[in-house]
């Protein structure tokens, strides 16, 4: 179902990897691009890029367009030919190629992916109907986590913020379809009518699916969580973010939301927790238990529905992209099936990293950059021994911390190992669960 995951990493290889050959009298910058019909002082960027914006138009699939863009298309060119490579092979069951390959196949086969329609979705849907309690659903939520379905409540492991030798379990707000609270919470005309073109949006994915939500009950929902969210800017304070406490604790905040079910069914067991919005669960207590099961039920429905659009057959990919793609983002046009396919490949970011590493950024390129770290270490090493104005203590210290820095170029010493992990090309839903 659905998972955001990236494969930026291979961006950056491509911005290490040995470039293509510039041409012979081809300019670094090309003054060709220079708007000189604006002055510099006046709009520097509109006078530098004039040029090349009006030769560069926007593409239909895109919201914005740049050099950076460019280095982007260029590289998933790269990603392609390795993708259409090892889907096209056989290879050793487990093996980087055989995931990659088998995985990338499932998510082109439109065929399969419209004969099967939206069947592999109804047994989720269908277990949500034998719901008995609020706390059986949270029980369910839990359980389902790892299949990329979104809950009332976030959770998820990370450096600790104030010991970067640990990791901790985060916990937060969480659970709104819209992509942040003030979608709900806005008033003017325009925001009226997104907030209608989101209803409608459940509407059609209900009646899509075969159900008779309750659309407006499951808005109500959505909306009593983003009353009780904290704003974006409230969660730029990173120390009120930062709030240790026990599973005790975080219960104890709301005493009506099942939390403590939740996290039995995930399966997580910790001493100590970090919760980035304890004002949420407190705010959020009552208007979780006022809500009937019914609604609670359709919402979640909703939620697992939405997670799988992405993963099913066309008409459910079309209809989520009319409204978060087209509505949201403003995007007109669907990027084509490969460029979607391999958006999904990320969530194998380290098997793709592996093959796309051994062909555009072999370990001599590695060995380079990493030398080069070095002499900037041994630079600094150097100055810092050489200050006059500060004490041999003092350099012992900054020399420690300078030694102490580790750096991490292109891919790891030591690939992980998933060849245990069940990709086939029969399901492409089944594969993203």
């Amino acid at each position: 179902m659905k998972k955001i995951l990236s494969i930026a990493s291979l961006a950056i290889m491509a911005s290490c990897a040995a470039p293509a050959p510039q041409k012979v009298g081809e300019a670094a910058f090309d003054v060709k691009y220079i708007d000189t019909t604006v002055a510099a002082c006046d709009d520097f960027f509109q006078h530098t890029a004039g040029g090349w914006i009006a030769e560069n138009p926007i593409p239909e699939t895109e919201t914005r367009w740049g050099r950076f863009n460019l280095l982007r298309e260029n590289n998933k060119i790269r990603v392609k030919s390795i993708l259409e490579e090892v889907s096209a092979g056989t290879y050793e069951k487990g093996s980087d190629e055989q995931l990659i390959g088998d995985l990338f196949a499932s998510a082109m086969d439109s065929i399969s992916r419209n004969e099967q329609g939206i069947d592999p979705l109804l047994p989720y849907l269908e277990e949500v109907v034998g719901v008995a309690s609020l706390e059986d659903l949270f029980t369910l939520m839990g359980k389902n986590k790892f299949n990329g379905i979104g809950a009332p409540l976030s959770m998820y492991v990370s450096t600790d913020a104030k010991d970067s030798k640990a990791h901790a379990l985060y916990v937060g707000q969480s659970g709104i379809g819209l992509p942040d609270r003030d979608y709900y919470l806005r008033e003017d005309s325009a925001s009226l009518v997104l907030q209608q073109q989101y209803r409608d949006h459940i509407a059609k994915v209900s009646s899509l699916v075969g159900k008779q939500w309750d659309v407006d009950a499951i808005y109500a929902l959505e909306k009593s969580m983003a009353l009780a969210m904290k704003s974006r800017v409230e969660m730029r304070n990173s120390v009120a973010r930062y709030n240790p406490m026990t599973l005790e604790q975080w219960q104890d905040l709301a005493p009506k939301m099942p939390i403590t079910a939740y996290m039995n069914a995930v399966g997580v067991q910790v001493d100590t927790l970090i919760n980035s919005a304890p004002e949420y669960f407190s705010r959020f207590n009552d208007a979780c238990a006022e809500t009937g099961l019914e609604s609670w039920k359709q919402y979640y429905q909703w939620h697992i529905a939405d997670a799988a659009a992405t993963s099913l057959n066309d008409e459910f990919e079309q209809l989520n992209f009319e409204f978060y793609s087209k509505t949201l983002r403003g995007v007109p046009k669907m990027n084509p099936r490969w460029k979607r396919a391999q958006g999904a490949v990320g969530s194998l970011g380290d098997q793709l990293g592996h093959l796309y590493a051994d062909r555009y950024f072999p370990e001599e390129s590695k060995a380079e950059v990493e030398a080069m770290v070095e002499d900037l270490r041994s630079a600094f090493r150097d100055r810092i021994n050489g200050l006059m104005w500060m004490s041999d203590t003092t350099k012992e210290k900054a020399l420690a911390k300078l030694d102490a820095f580790t750096y991490k170029i292109g891919y790891p010493d030591k690939w992980e190992d998933i060849s245990d992990l069940e990709i086939t090309r029969e399901s492409f839903f089944a594969n993203r669960k």
